[in-house]
């Protein structure tokens, strides 16, 4: 309830929800198995074409920490959208260029919060929750260089018995920390999800029988 009433009062008293999403992220394989840290924004942002949307106030997020964020578990990052046109143009991520897009990120924030907690935020926020990506192996190649090149430690097996055996590794719980994210959108834009958008209108009865058929 609380929630809610911010993001009425925050971006419209008649908003919608627009997106419920649940997200769990392996810190441990995105260190090891993506190659590219990805930057993205919430729906209508993440949907419009060139130039964008002249409305940095169009969504409000909520995201609800499941599991703690930390330093160790944590891939997520985040960075206010730069306004250009006279502070009313948002820069998106994917209408941007790659020179762009590192000049923004240049100043992202980690997202760390412990378990319980909720962030809001409204308009275009970018976001990743694959920041790290490939560091594992940045960093083990440059030890092992040195150790190697230093005496300290002799190179044995091949890379490709090594990152096999890191692929068949289980995966840390403590690494896979959950976040729920629910974005609300003004009235005057269409949803993400025409089925919640749709549940979203209908009494509480009626959202029961959607759910007992399994559209919901």
């Amino acid at each position: 309830p609380l929630v809610m009433q911010l993001a009425l009062r925050s971006i419209s008293p008649s908003l919608r929800l627009s997106d419920l999403e649940s997200c769990c992220t392996n810190a441990d394989h995105v260190r090891k198995e993506l190659e590219v840290t990805t930057w993205h924004v919430v729906h209508p942002y993440s949907s419009v074409e060139f130039p964008g949307i002249v409305d940095s106030r169009a969504t409000c997020t909520a995201t609800w920490f499941l599991d703690t964020l930390d330093e160790v578990n944590s891939t997520w990052a985040w960075v206010k959208a730069p306004l250009s046109d006279a502070a009313h143009l948002p820069k998106l991520p994917q209408l941007s260029s790659p020179e762009e897009v590192q000049a923004v990120v240049r100043g992202a924030a980690p997202l760390v919060a412990p378990a319980g907690s909720v962030w809001l935020y409204s308009g275009p926020v970018w976001t990743s929750n694959n920041v790290g990506a490939a560091s594992f192996w940045k960093d083990y190649d440059a030890q092992t260089r040195y150790k190697h090149l230093s005496g300290q430690k002799e190179q044995s097996g091949t890379f490709r018995a090594l990152t096999d055996t890191q692929r068949a590794a289980p995966a840390n719980d403590q690494l896979c920390p959950t976040v729920l994210q629910a974005t609300y959108c003004r009235e005057y834009v269409a949803p993400r999800s025409a089925v919640l958008a749709q549940i979203a209108g209908l009494s509480e009865a009626e959202q029961g029988d959607l759910q007992r058929l399994g559209v919901a």
